[in-house]
């Protein structure tokens, strides 16, 4: 997806031309409107496929309090075990089995900023004291 961007940016880069002026910004003259002069490109194409990308892609940068994690015979068993747990305790909270080879693990929450996920991480500690945070693709 970063190179996606990238590719768009440094093609817009290239080949547009931004006709608004720091004066136009400052004075509002043009407020909330910006025009792109393509030679050779249609920005209007490219700019329709990265909203449609962005559409399909409700991920951020973000935090998850780490609950569970194993790797063995039963790791995926024990893994839902843990998801239900949490999910009866806490039902209004997002709760996710993630395979990443070999471990099997459960983290729970989305949260923007780590701080956030400390509270969450200071109540799950005490039914599950190996928790802990991690930065994760979170939903919104």
């Amino acid at each position: 997806m970063k190179n996606y961007l990238v590719f768009i940016l440094l093609i817009l880069k290239q080949t547009c031309a931004i006709t608004q002026t720091l004066d136009d910004i400052f004075t509002n003259t043009h407020k909330g409107s910006l025009t792109l002069n393509c030679e050779g490109i249609d920005c209007k194409e490219l700019l329709t496929k990265h909203i449609e990308l962005n559409k399909k892609n409700n991920t951020i940068n973000g935090y998850r309090v780490q609950v569970f994690f194993s790797a063995g015979k039963n790791s995926k068993k024990q893994a839902l075990e843990v998801k239900a747990e949490i999910m009866k305790s806490y039902p209004n909270l997002k709760c996710y089995v993630i395979y990443e080879e070999p471990y099997f693990k459960v983290r729970v929450g989305d949260f923007y900023r780590r701080a956030d996920a400390y509270s969450l991480l200071i109540e799950m500690k005490k039914n599950y004291p190996s928790s802990f945070i991690v930065e994760d693709k979170i939903t919104y």
